[in-house]
């Protein structure tokens, strides 16, 4: 199974509409934008970029830095300050990772040291899986030790066609290895037609889904799913503002007082909740599991050191108002 992936940057915002959702459409599985290069380029669309994809359903979405002959550190702080600033939720997005730009510009040939440098300072500093786009016919063999796996670029003819009629197959010798590394992706053309932009950068992954999120470490996509646009922590330890993984195999908090869980707004009043609510692990909140909303409804309700005004109303009828709310939520959320 051959899946592929979309990656643009500000230039491709004058050739097409950047329809993210027709890019879905067309079997685009994943797309990645360019943020940032060096410590003085911000590309604009970022932001929007990425938030287009995942409102388009998109399970993979990813920003890029390019990589230039300047101090390492500097570099990797302003590429993940720029990712808050324009993406914050790219830090609990579970399908979310990082692509480092490795070229040799005729303006500054990026040494293979530095590409490493800055692979293995971006690993570091956070918790996203690093893949390095670095062309064996640049590099080569040059960039063996790096620490994250290897993005293969190799265009052949370049046609402008559909992007998977231009897909010479996963046979291919630009599958080959280098560097230690047999790459997981190749970016096999830059011409491409991808849903309604013409002009697109696509790359190939040999492999299934399922394969995918393993690459990612995205585990079992159904635990780490958004509600009300936070995410619910999962076995693994993923976690955002709203559902905080506690560092013990036995708890999970969520805490009410982001977006109050619009809780007060559904049942009975219940204001936002100082202390979180802990759940054992084993009623996590599973969104595979049909008990979901009913253990999420009688967790908001009970309280759970949160402040309420009046009586707390746990009636069957008052948990089941919270639990149609929050089951029409999931539901909507994972069909989007």
């Amino acid at each position: 199974m051959t899946l592929y992936l979309w990656d643009a940057s500000d230039f491709d915002w004058g050739r097409g509409p950047m329809n993210l959702n027709a890019a879905k459409a067309d079997g685009i599985t994943g797309f990645s934008h360019k943020a940032t290069e060096g410590t003085s380029v911000q590309h604009t669309h970022t932001g929007e970029a990425l938030t287009r994809a995942r409102n388009a359903g998109m399970e993979f979405i990813g920003a890029y830095h390019v990589v230039r002959s300047v101090n390492v550190s500097a570099q990797v702080n302003y590429f993940l300050s720029y990712l808050d600033q324009v993406a914050s939720w790219w830090r609990t997005f579970p399908g979310f990772f990082l692509q480092v730009d490795l070229e040799l510009w005729p303006y500054d040939q990026v040494s293979a040291a530095t590409g490493k440098a800055f692979a293995s300072a971006l690993v570091a500093a956070q918790p996203k899986r690093v893949i390095t786009y670095a062309s064996r016919g640049q590099y080569g063999n040059s960039l063996t030790g790096i620490v994250t796996p290897l993005w293969n670029a190799a265009y052949g003819n370049d046609p402008a066609v559909h992007y998977p009629d231009a897909y010479p197959g996963d046979g291919s010798s630009n599958w080959a290895p280098y560097s230690g590394w047999t790459p997981v992706f190749w970016q096999y053309g830059s011409q491409l037609r991808i849903g309604t932009q013409p002009g697109c950068d696509c790359s190939a992954f040999r492999g299934t889904v399922a394969e995918l999120r393993a690459l990612f470490n995205v585990g079992d996509a159904m635990t780490a799913q958004e509600v009300w646009g936070y995410p619910l922590s999962n076995a693994d330890g993923q976690n955002g503002n709203a559902g905080e993984y506690l560092g013990n195999a036995n708890q999970y908090a969520y805490h009410g007082g982001q977006a109050a869980w619009r809780a007060e707004h559904l049942a009975r009043g219940l204001a936002a909740m100082a202390d979180p609510i802990v759940i054992p692990a084993n009623d996590r909140l599973d969104i595979a599991e049909e008990s979901v909303p009913n253990k999420l409804a009688q967790a908001l309700l009970a309280g759970g050191g949160g402040v309420v005004s009046g009586p707390v109303d746990l009636t069957d009828a008052a948990v089941a108002k919270v639990a149609d709310a929050t089951a029409d939520e999931l539901h909507n959320r994972l069909a989007s």
